[in-house]
């Protein structure tokens, strides 16, 4: 895959620390270690035009706890974990670790579905869909404290998976690696031609972004990040703005628009020209970038990166975006957060 996003990784690696560093997942306190009922039956979850989505198995304990395992016609498989009043926050990420049969465990940066549930996106990954398949017991764990689920039910689940996914796969399927609020947020801002692109061979902790795509000559990226309740919008786009252009090798330009702010969210757009060193050449960027602040602290940058010629098209998708989100949060009293997950 060619370099994209070339100033959003830039603008990455220079984010504070209190921006870049995710909340602590908290997890349950006791270890779960009842038996996972037998028989599980995985299930096709269709899109509304009919086309099939994925198969889902899910499997409940009687605390409340459940354990989820979902397969793509891909074979790509997420794994959800929920446990009662565990207190995230929707859209957010959480640092956490996870490991089978108490082997050394891996760091994974999860997202919160909802309040008590969180996904692990493991794309392709034969070493975990094998562990899954093999393993006795697989442990989550987050704030010094762990959930155990025993894992040999388990094993029937992923060949139900399996076998679901191989008999719907025919079916009408279109796989979308966008979430389904982030497409339609697309849509709605005039990027109905955006084309996901995927970030399954970059590590966790390198990804520029949550989600990428490209449209034209633009491409786009979404990345949204936990900060500190006493930081206002003006400040973090400041704080933004410094770090990228310390990053550019060469002439820097910036342009940040007024605030808007509505109950639920501000929203400022920032473009930014600049002098991008790579393969010893310098390579002239435009950057057009969303900021948006909720009231629940999330920071959400949209950005879409192109050459000189194209810069009106990058700012016009700002636009569209901006004129999204303020339908979207003023028809939605109750919304708290930007719509990208």
């Amino acid at each position: 895959m060619r370099a994209y996003l070339t100033l959003l990784l830039a603008l990455t690696c220079a984010l504070p620390a209190y921006a870049a560093s995710p909340a602590k997942a908290p997890v349950a306190e006791k270890e779960i270690k009842q038996e996972l009922p037998e028989g599980a039956i995985a299930k096709p979850a269709k899109a509304e035009d009919g086309s099939f989505k994925f198969c889902a198995v899910e499997n409940s304990y009687p605390d409340g706890t459940k354990l989820t395992l979902a397969m793509s016609p891909l074979h790509q498989i997420n794994l959800g974990v929920t446990i009662p009043k565990a207190g995230f926050v929707r859209g957010s990420r959480y640092d956490i670790s996870y490991g089978f049969d108490g082997g050394v465990p891996q760091k994974y940066r999860a997202r919160a579905l909802s309040d008590n549930t969180l996904v692990l996106e493991m794309d392709v990954n034969p070493q975990f869909a094998a562990s899954i398949t093999s393993g006795k017991t697989l442990e989550i764990g987050g704030g010094g404290k762990a959930v155990r689920f025993p894992l040999e039910p388990l094993h029937q689940s992923v060949a139900a998976l399996t076998a679901c996914v191989e008999k719907h796969g025919g079916e009408k399927t279109e796989v979308d690696p966008l979430p389904e609020s982030l497409r339609s947020l697309l849509n709605e801002a005039g990027l109905q031609n955006s084309k996901a692109l995927s970030l399954g061979n970059v590590p966790i902790e390198q990804r520029p972004a949550d989600y990428i795509w490209s449209n034209g000559a633009l491409m786009g990226g979404v990345l949204t990040l936990r900060v500190p309740p006493d930081k206002e919008l003006a400040t973090l786009v400041g704080v933004h703005t410094n770090g990228l252009k310390k990053k550019c090798t060469g002439a820097f330009t910036s342009q940040v628009s007024k605030e808007i702010k509505l109950p639920a969210v501000v929203l400022r757009q920032v473009v930014a020209t600049c002098q991008m060193r790579r393969d010893n050449q310098d390579h002239p960027v435009v950057v057009s970038i969303l900021f948006t602040l909720s009231s629940d602290h999330s920071l959400t940058l949209f950005t879409h990166e192109t050459e000189p010629a194209h810069q009106a098209e990058a700012v016009a998708a700002s636009e569209g975006l901006s004129q999204a989100i303020q339908k979207r949060m003023k028809s939605e009293d109750s919304s708290k957060s930007v719509p990208t997950k």
